[in-house]
């Protein structure tokens, strides 16, 4: 049986990334340099937020995050996400409480974020999942009232957009995942935006062990660096970077946007497509979110009603490919370190 390949991420030509890599590599300065710095600056330009840090992957970026937060007690979020959400909920010895999610959007749902509030309640991590936006508004409205953070694993949600903001000013926080899978590729690495200056000055010491540079640590870290390598694989020539970024390099004009745009356009096809098959529903993006939410489609999901014949439709063609069942929620993952909730 041939292997069928799903999925590519988009990369830059290697000719631009060997291009970058020279300059600095010959200098010596493969970490804490410049590049990561202009990528950063690049980001806060482009979403509109005032600082960004660049971590190692997303989940150091939540770790630290709840770190420099000085949580203790609880921490609210989706009964169905990616299993790093609750990891980084459990690395802090944070107790995760898990609320339901809104059956047409997958997101948390903001009534059941609100009857999960309790006095132990010490921050509300929301998902944007699949890198659809969340409900926003309703959520900081409950942040607020209670006077606790509101933070966002917006792993999926680079480029996406909610009520004409771009994902990445909300909350108090939002943590991008640059792996594979996204839109934007650093082979591993991630993002924190945040408008909260003490913030981030707390994550650019939690990422080198909580030192800034005098070896006595302001708190306890970890090696969350970007290196130097991972600022090349991203884009700087789209028209999402600023010109003055775009103007430091040679590239392509191959864009950030432009690939959003050939997402949007393939996930069109697919509930016409799957409508086709039998206990299948396409769900989950009526035109009632699209009116005022923008996403970045790195998935398109379906619910099932009943189990398939062949966890892989492409098997049928002589094709082997990853296909299936995805995801069961958080809270019935077979993890040790979450029997006790």
């Amino acid at each position: 049986m041939k292997n069928f390949r799903f999925i590519h991420p988009t990369l830059p030509p290697l000719a631009r990334i060997v291009t970058e890599y020279r300059e600095f590599y010959h200098q010596g300065l493969i970490t804490n340099g410049k590049l990561v710095e202009r990528l950063e600056a690049a980001v806060c330009e482009r979403l509109g937020v005032r600082h960004c840090v660049a971590v190692s992957s997303c989940t150091s970026g939540l770790m630290l995050v709840m770190k420099a937060f000085g949580l203790r007690g609880e921490v609210i979020l989706p009964s169905f996400t990616f299993f790093a959400t609750g990891h980084a909920v459990l690395w802090n010895g944070l107790t995760p409480v898990f609320a339901d999610c809104d059956r047409q959007t997958w997101n948390i749902d903001p009534r059941a974020v609100e009857r999960a509030i309790t006095p132990q309640t010490a921050a509300i991590l929301a998902v944007h999942l699949y890198g659809n936006p969340a409900a926003v508004t309703e959520l900081e409205w409950i942040a607020g009232k209670h006077g606790i953070p509101l933070l966002f694993d917006a792993a999926h949600a680079f480029g996406a957009s909610y009520k004409g903001q771009s994902v990445g000013q909300f909350g108090d926080a939002e943590v991008f995942s640059l792996s594979p899978t996204k839109l934007l590729v650093a082979g591993e690495g991630g993002l924190v935006a945040t408008n909260d200056a003490l913030l981030a000055h707390k994550l650019r010491a939690g990422r080198n062990y909580g030192d800034l540079g005098a070896y006595d640590p302001m708190l306890l870290g970890l090696n969350a660096r970007m290196t130097e390598f991972k600022r090349p694989w991203l884009s700087p020539a789209s028209t999402w970077w600023p010109p003055k970024c775009r103007a430091t390099t040679n590239s392509r004009p191959s864009t950030p946007r432009s690939w959003m745009a050939r997402r949007v356009s393939h996930s069109s096809r697919y509930p016409k497509a799957i409508s086709r098959l039998t206990k299948i529903t396409p769900s989950w993006w009526t035109a009632r979110f699209s009116a005022w939410r923008a996403t970045n489609w790195p998935a398109r999901c379906s619910t099932r009603t009943s189990k398939p014949r062949n966890t892989s439709i492409l098997r049928c063609t002589g094709r082997r490919s990853s296909v299936g069942c995805h995801r069961p929620p958080l809270c019935l993952r077979r993890m040790r370190s979450l029997d006790r909730y």
